[in-house]
């Protein structure tokens, strides 16, 4: 079931979130990029998004495994659990978020980290600019910006 995210809600896509960057995250960058996303996506940012609409969970046999976030016409915060990736789920939720934004943008923006720089590639994504912040620890957050247009999504 895919369904827009409520206040009750924080805390399970809190961990959806933790239990993801903590497991995938130091396998592709060094720990003080894991800490930055760890503080970037705390508890109190997830409940403003919340708060201002446009997160969305799916769950599978009554347990929330994925979240994704919509800001405008940016796909964000896009998660799914350790146990549950590679089954397709970080696709449906792409499905479902580029639907949502294409309903009303001509195209879609994201950052796209180390871990899922392939899938967006492979969904007609493109990159836009290369971005690298400093951390702690002198330790840098390299990622991209990239962008997909309507007309290079067939599904929607």
């Amino acid at each position: 079931m895919f369904y827009i995210a409520e206040r009750k809600d924080v805390a399970t896509i809190a961990e959806i979130v933790r239990k993801t960057i903590t497991t995938t995250y130091p396998k592709y960058y060094p720990g003080g990029v894991v800490e930055f996303f760890l503080k970037y996506h705390s508890t109190d940012n997830i409940r403003g998004a919340v708060d201002a609409g446009g997160v969305y969970i799916l769950s599978t046999q009554g347990k929330a495994v994925a979240t994704g976030s919509i800001k405008a016409n940016e796909i964000c915060r896009l998660f799914v659990l350790p146990l549950f990736q590679g089954k397709g789920l970080g696709s449906f939720m792409m499905d479902k978020l580029e639907t949502l934004v294409f309903g009303y943008s001509e195209e879609i923006r994201l950052d796209a980290s180390l871990p899922a720089c392939g899938m967006y590639l492979k969904r007609g994504y493109k990159p836009v600019s290369f971005e690298s912040v400093l951390t702690t620890y002198d330790h840098r957050l390299c990622y991209f910006i990239m962008k997909k247009q309507k007309d290079n999504c067939p599904s929607v």
